[in-house]
Order: C-alpha cells, then structure tokens, then sequence
C-alpha cells in the first residue's frame, strides 16, 4: 500500500469526526444510535491523534490543514446551534495537537516534551470547550448533592438512627461531594487529555516511518516533569491559600491536573529506580501493587517524588536521550 493510500483514511476520519460526535450524536433522536455514534467518535479521535502525527511526519501537513477546515466547517454546519462553538473548538483540537506533536518530533526535541506541547493543546481545547459548562455543571452536581443530603437522613432515621448521628453523616456526606464537585472542572479536562494520551501512547508504540531517520522517544523510566511547571505550582498553591472562592475553585482544578503529571513523573522515577537494582519482575508488580493497595497515601508519595525529581533531576535526563529507530 503506498504512503497516500495510508493517508487518505486519516483525511477521511478528520471530517467524519465532528458528523459523528455532533451529526448524528445529537440530530439522530435514537438513544442506542447516538450512543454508538459517541463510542465509535471518541475511538475514532485516538486513532487520529496518531494518525495526524504520523501523516505530518510523512510531509502531508498542508493536507492535514486543508481537511481540518473543511471539517471545522462540516462541524459548524450539522452541530446545534447551542453546540456550534464546543463542536468547532473539539474538531480542531485534534488535528492541530497532532501536527505540534509531529512538528516537535520532527524538531528531534524527544517524546515527552511532544506529550507536554501536545496535551497543552488539548487542554487549551478542552478549556475552549467546556468552561461555558461548568456552571451548569456544578449548580446540577451540587443540587444532586443536596438531595441525597435530605435521602440520607431520612433513610437513617428510618432505620432508627439517633437525629444526631443521621445529622453527622449527612454534613460528612456533603462535604465529601462538595470536594469531588469542586474539581469536575478538571475532571472534564483531563478526560480529553486522556484520550489523547491513550493516542500519543500508541504513536510510541507504532511510530511509522520517516525516511529511515531515528526519533527519539525517551522510555518510561526516564520521563521527568518539567521543572518549568514549579511556577505555576506556586502561584496555585497562593492562590488556593489566599484568594477567593473562584480563585480558590480555579487553584484546586489546576492542583489537581499537575498532581496527575507530578505523580506520573513518581512513579517514572520509582521505575528507573527498581531498574537500576535490578528486582525481578515478580517483585515490582508486588510493588506497584502494594502503592495502589495504599490509596490516597500511594498517590501523595508518588506526586511528592514527582515534584522533588522535577529540580533534582537524580536520573540526569538532560542528558541526550536513546534513540529508537521508526519501523
């Protein structure tokens, strides 16, 4: 099969997304319809965010862009008109985080920085999506709240409960789901950031081929958090310390999403380590077993290790990094 043949259902997929996800999701009044339609959209924006990169990489970047408008435009075109700005800003996400994560392979400048430039895009995007929702969002969350408050107590004092205790587990309750309430912000960003996370990870997997030439694609044990993100930890930190409601609402969110890389980069540094002395296989599953069995304490110490590794650097990842040869 020639290199356009392996291009053209790329092409084809990035029009067919936003008919998929807003078309026939939204216009097609079947529930099981549209339900398909969503899963087959959110498989089909994996295999893109691979298939944008590779399709780059092979010199068809001026395709990619050309299809990318008419798509954005077919996304215009079959959305809701409620939906008309989420369903533009979602069809172009995908295409232009795959040309800066193949434009930063390109550049030779390594797999995790394409991964950080990439699910920056992504966030950005999902930021552009989403954001116009959240208050709707959080209003309905915390009403859902509200009213499993007043099932609870009186379930409570059905079953005999003292007025007392039923009160106690019911402020305990709502405090619990106001805390989870606080975060869907980033929760629903960090959803888009994970699917194209599952897409750049098969990018790894498969990188196709450019000509023969190497990319470097750092291996696991050697993926470190930028120590660049530390700003942005401090000012979140003050501002969760400090500021208001909202600011105090935007911190948490943003706590969140770096706790998720910090800990990624605990557990790269936990991996090198365990490589390094050379424990048999069987020891770091029990290992990594063990980290998960502890919960919220694993995740502390992984995002703690993450952080300290960020300035320490102990793995010296500066150094050039090992090059693997595309397929």
């Amino acid at each position: 099969m020639s290199i356009q043949r392996k291009i053209w259902p790329v092409l084809v997929g990035i029009v067919l997304f936003p008919l998929l996800q807003y078309g026939l999701t939204m216009r097609s009044g079947n529930m099981a319809l549209a339900l398909v339609s969503t899963v087959s959209a959110y498989m089909l924006a994996i295999w893109l965010y691979r298939g944008v990169a590779v399709a780059v990489r092979l010199g068809y970047q001026n395709r990619i862009l050309i299809v990318g408008f008419v798509a954005a435009v077919a996304a215009v075109m079959v959305s809701p008109f409620n939906q008309i700005y989420t369903a533009l800003a979602n069809t172009v996400m995908i295409p232009v985080a795959g040309i800066v994560v193949a434009r930063t392979l390109l550049r030779r400048e390594g797999g995790l920085r394409a991964y950080i430039f990439g699910a920056a895009v992504v966030a950005v995007g999902g930021f552009a999506i989403y954001a116009p929702q959240w208050d709707l969002l959080l209003n309905g969350f915390r009403a859902i709240g509200e009213e499993n408050v007043t099932l609870i107590k009186q379930t409570m004092a059905t079953m005999g409960y003292h007025a007392d205790a039923a009160e106690e587990y019911a402020d305990q309750f709502i405090r619990l789901w106001n805390s989870i309430v606080r975060i869907i912000p980033a929760m629903t960003i960090m959803s888009l950031v994970t699917q194209f996370s599952i897409g750049f990870l098969w990018l790894l997997m498969r990188p196709g081929s450019v000509s023969g030439e190497p990319i470097r694609l750092e291996p696991f044990s050697r993926w470190k958090v930028p120590f660049g993100l530390t700003p942005v930890l401090l000012v979140a930190v003050i501002g969760r310390l400090v500021g208001g409601d909202t600011i105090a609402l935007v911190a948490d969110n943003v706590l969140l999403a770096l706790s998720i890389y910090y800990c990624v980069g605990g557990l790269a540094l936990a991996e090198h380590s365990l490589k390094k002395i050379r424990l048999p296989i069987i020891v770091k599953v029990v290992f990594y077993i063990m980290l998960i069995m502890m919960g919220v304490i694993g995740y502390i110490v992984a995002v703690l290790l993450g952080f300290i590794d960020s300035f320490a650097d102990w793995r010296k990842v500066n150094e050039p990094p090992i090059e693997l040869k595309t397929e």
